[in-house]
């Protein structure tokens, strides 16, 4: 079977490679990328700000703990956050 003698057999095959390595087909951009990094250091400097918020409002000794267990929380949540682009920024092996 030629898969390349006609401009059918070539959609054909173009299709089922996009099938099978469809990850490597439609790569993440530079522009991409960036953003995904400046998303990243944003979370970064609020995660590391609220840390500070937090250890010090613990230091303190009279806090309001609902307060600081939902900053805690969003800590937390940040934490997530950054661990899931930093994943989008590996590339997929698989492909």
């Amino acid at each position: 079977m030629r898969i390349l003698g006609t401009s059918l057999g070539y959609a054909k095959y173009a299709r089922v490679a996009a099938e099978v390595f469809g990850k490597v087909w439609t790569r993440m951009g530079r522009s991409d990328e960036k953003l995904i990094k400046h998303k990243i250091w944003g979370l970064e400097i609020q995660h590391r700000d609220l840390d500070q918020t937090v250890i010090t409002l613990d230091a303190s000794g009279n806090v309001d703990q609902l307060l600081l267990r939902r900053m805690k929380l969003r800590k937390l949540n940040l934490k997530d956050q950054i661990t899931k682009l930093k994943s989008q920024l590996i590339p997929d092996l698989n492909a």
